[in-house]
């Protein structure tokens, strides 16, 4: 089957079985009986703070995130700014 995009105008209205001056209503109550309405389904949508923490799921940010302790308990904090850094680099979590 050829893809849409490279029927001619003509050639997409004979598939579709319709005009340039569109369906009946008639034929629009048919074809939604028979295809349903012309909706998406509504997804539910995730809160800000799941997403925040759908970050945390990669397994370098876990890693860098240790070093970040390790390296802030170990009083070493010029380390610790750098791998925190790494780690909003790598999220990009300052976007929001």
């Amino acid at each position: 089957m050829e893809q849409m995009f490279r029927r001619t105008a003509q050639q997409a209205l004979e598939q579709l079985d319709t005009t340039t001056q569109g369906l009946s209503d008639a034929e629009i109550a048919k074809r939604r009986e028979t295809y349903g309405e012309n909706a998406l389904a509504e997804e539910k949508k995730k809160s800000p703070l799941v997403v925040f923490l759908e970050q945390f799921k990669d397994l370098l940010v876990i890693i860098l995130i240790a070093a970040a302790v390790i390296s802030a308990l170990s009083g070493n904090g010029e380390s610790t700014i750098w791998v925190q850094y790494s780690i909003l680099r790598r999220k990009n979590l300052w976007r929001a």
